[in-house]
């Protein structure tokens, strides 16, 4: 929806009054529309009349939603990442979603981002089965290799091991931000104006950030170090296990986790808060 990758820079995708009723219209662009090819409703962050920004939801077959399947990335090739264009298409007033808790856009970020990193956690889970699957399906080792048997080959059993303990801390990981949200989740259903959940919102994202910077890099690594029990025959079309790389590198660009890492740092040594827009 904004002019520059990553949500920097105004808002192009605008909402205009639609004549002297309640309704709007709706023009613009939405760049990474993940899951609106298979959606009946879509999220449009947008410009009001009055300069504010502002979310809705609408459906994806009113008329004036042109839906684009032009995602060509490496990885994640099936989530419909393509384009949405907006041409004057109507929006109801009830459609705009409001609420006057500044804690409500960190809170859904963080579980957005959190989204994100429970995928790369499942790519571990499943890098973890294809690496022992492999592995016990060779038969032959290299000659200078310490076993004849692949499987007993105490260099490739590390490996496996340590795929298999970066595959837990990241399931960890994403459990530990879940608890985290289930709290402030918990505490707004019973009291939403209840003045610690800024604080607890905070804490959150402080875990997924930090579960991010981790998982993102177990994720690349342990795709990489499956190769290294197959050999050269694991790197065919095939096999198809280049996908798990690729997908890894591609949901670690979403928001890279260098950025997380520098608020992370600058909160530990001088108490900078996280940022809270941009789906940080």
């Amino acid at each position: 929806d904004r002019k520059q990758t990553g949500g920097r820079g105004d808002l192009k995708t605008r909402l205009t009054r639609d004549g002297d009723g309640d309704g709007y219209r709706l023009d613009g662009t939405k760049f990474y529309s993940t899951g609106t090819l298979y959606a009946d409703l879509t999220l449009v962050r947008a410009t009001s009349p009055e300069g504010e920004d502002v979310s809705l939801i609408i459906p994806t077959d009113r008329e004036g939603v042109e839906r684009l399947d032009d995602w060509d990335g490496i990885g994640q090739r099936v989530t419909g990442t393509g384009t949405t264009n907006f041409h004057g298409v109507r929006v109801e007033a009830d459609e705009l979603l409001t609420d006057p808790t500044p804690y409500v856009q960190p809170f859904a970020s963080t579980i957005a981002q959190t989204i994100v990193t429970a995928v790369n956690a499942g790519v571990l889970r499943a890098v973890l089965r294809d690496a022992k699957s492999l592995l016990l399906s060779r038969k032959r080792n290299f000659y200078y290799a310490l076993t004849e048997t692949p499987h007993e080959d105490p260099l490739l059993q590390q490996t496996i091991g340590r795929i298999a303990s970066e595959a837990f801390i990241a399931e960890l990981g994403i459990l530990a931000v879940g608890d985290a949200l289930d709290v402030v989740a918990a505490l707004r259903a019973s009291n939403p104006d209840d003045p610690r959940l800024p604080a607890l919102v905070h804490e959150a994202s402080l875990t997924a950030a930090k579960t991010k910077v981790v998982v993102d890099e177990f994720a690349l690594r342990s795709s990489t170090a499956l190769f290294d029990v197959g050999g050269a025959s694991a790197a065919t079309l095939r096999q198809n296990l280049d996908r798990h790389w690729r997908n890894a590198r591609t949901l670690s660009s979403h928001n890279p986790a260098s950025y997380k890492a520098l608020a992370l740092g600058a909160y530990e040594l001088k108490g900078t808060q996280l940022p809270t827009l941009g789906f940080f």
